[in-house]
């Protein structure tokens, strides 16, 4: 394995020169702290030269003239910010130790980028464009390229621990306690440390002796953890002035899913999920508060399956602003997607060729935008007895299973075939038997049946219902025989056939 560690020298003072290169000739002191206690934590060369040193307070520095600045956080987290981003074009697996630290794990990027010390001068010269002077080193594990780092100027190639026996003892970071000790008995070098008995210094010191030795003999001690953090797939614009029509929109929306695709496909991804936000120019009235969903049009598209298809995505986008268009102009549009692996299908060598999952997607989006969101679907039961509980839920077709095909020989099932609605009828009933069905301009007599039923429920809401059914044969003129359910809505005592039996 090969490790590169990146050191950011004076982070805050480089940091502050990143964002503002014009302060590199003069003489700086940064100070923090709480007012009137800001104290100096770090100065450039022209200003210690001046008599600044750290701890000073701040009157202190400017009776020196020197040129006093507040620290700014955000002009360090900008710093970082770029350090990290450079890291991660060179490679996936980094490791965000501190502001002015990272490791990166460079193993196998020789086709790519070169020899290690290849690899690292381009790191180096790759900050040195964002204004950011680093040391690089490269070692077999992260705990020595970051000691080389943090002791060598420039770039370092360590292949024998032997190289960092010069660097001081102070780069292991110590305890006071060790590091005390360790001048008292004339070890300032990590060498010296190194060559000491491993035994004798653990009965001495303990266990951060024999960790501290470890690390000058340039053993890992501290393990490499890539950062688990998720890429982010997302893009942004913004408009000089409102946009109220389709076209146009959809021609930004177009520019920003190419984008994002384009990323997509270059990490080898896709989206089964996409979330934009149109930033609205609503009519203000002047001491009036708009509420969120005034200023903000949020949707989210849900596909069955990943794509990274530009036009279907953009197809999608624009058939549900037909279906809910945005109450007021356009000033911002942002999309993000949520990344997922691309899904792989092998269908079976003699199975049917199944339509496109993009198409069917397309199609199924077309006819939402036609008839509206609660006509098109799946239906999906809904946890209750009442008759006909189900909600339509948005088709998702099931993987295919590699289950055997079913049997032949199966056993044939009834099923009831629902009419949507239920067809009005009229029934001749005498103590509670059924005797005579009609419907749709036919009737039927009752040749055989089943007892009644009665059920009700959810009476605490609207949807309550209370009703006596049966299961009933029927016979027509014609000598056609027939099976059905019918039912007596026991709050209007109106007549009903819900459905026939196949």
């Amino acid at each position: 394995m090969l490790f590169a560690s990146i050191f950011v020298p004076s982070f805050p003072l480089q940091a502050l020169f990143a964002a503002k290169p014009e302060l590199r000739t003069e003489a700086i002191a940064l100070i923090e702290g709480k007012p009137p206690l800001l104290k100096v934590m770090a100065a450039n060369k022209k200003a210690s030269k001046a008599g600044v040193e750290i701890g000073l307070m701040k009157a202190q520095a400017e009776m020196a003239g020197v040129h006093v600045i507040l620290r700014s956080p955000e002009v360090e987290q900008f710093a970082h910010a770029s350090l990290l981003a450079c890291a991660q074009n060179f490679s996936p697996r980094v490791q965000d130790k501190a502001a002015h630290l990272v490791v990166v794990d460079i193993e196998g990027l020789r086709s790519l980028f070169g020899s290690p010390e290849q690899i690292a001068s381009k790191i180096r010269a790759s900050l040195l464009q964002e204004r950011l002077r680093v040391n690089v080193a490269v070692a077999t594990n992260p705990d020595t390229a970051t000691i080389a780092a943090r002791g060598c100027r420039g770039v370092t190639i360590v292949t024998d621990a032997k190289q960092i026996g010069s660097l001081p003892l102070a780069l292991l970071d110590p305890s006071s306690a060790v590091l005390e000790t360790m001048n008292l008995w004339g070890i300032t070098t990590l060498g010296e440390l190194a060559a000491l008995s491993a035994s004798s210094l653990s009965q001495r010191l303990g266990q951060e002796g024999v960790l501290l030795q470890k690390l000058a003999r340039g053993q890992q001690v501290n393990p490499f953890v890539a950062d688990g953090k998720e890429l982010e797939f997302a893009d942004r614009t913004e408009f000089e002035y409102s946009i109220d029509l389709l076209d146009p929109l959809s021609f930004v929306v177009s520019s920003l899913l190419e984008r994002i695709c384009a990323n997509l496909e270059e990490h080898s991804l896709s989206t089964n999920r996409v979330d934009y936000e149109l930033a609205l120019d609503p009519p203000r009235v002047t001491g009036d508060e708009l509420a969120d969903e005034q200023l903000f049009h949020r949707r989210t598209l849900k596909l069955p399956n990943p794509t990274t298809d530009r036009k279907l995505l953009l197809r999608l986008v624009q058939l549900d602003l037909q279906s809910h268009p945005p109450t007021a102009p356009v000033m911002s549009v942002s999309i993000r997607v949520q990344a997922v692996r691309p899904r792989h299908m092998q269908q079976g060598l003699f199975a049917p060729q199944s339509p496109d999952p993009d198409k069917l997607e397309l199609t199924v989006a077309r006819l939402t935008n036609l008839v509206g969101e609660d006509q098109v679907g799946s239906p999906e039961l809904v946890d209750s007895h009442r008759p006909r509980a189900f909600v339509m839920a948005k088709f998702e077709p099931a993987a295919v299973s590699d289950s055997k095909s079913p049997s032949l020989t199966r056993s044939p099932k009834v099923a009831l075939r629902l009419f949507e609605p239920a067809k009005k009828a009229s029934i001749r009933v005498r103590s509670d038997v059924p005797l005579q069905l009609s419907f749709d301009g036919k009737r039927g007599e009752v040749i055989n049946h089943s007892p009644p039923w009665l059920s009700s429920g959810e009476w605490w809401t609207e949807t309550e219902w209370n009703r006596k059914e049966w299961d009933v044969q029927l016979q027509f003129a014609d000598g056609a025989i027939a099976d059905y359910r019918i039912f007596i809505d026991l709050y209007t005592n109106q007549c009903f056939l819900e459905g026939s039996y196949d």
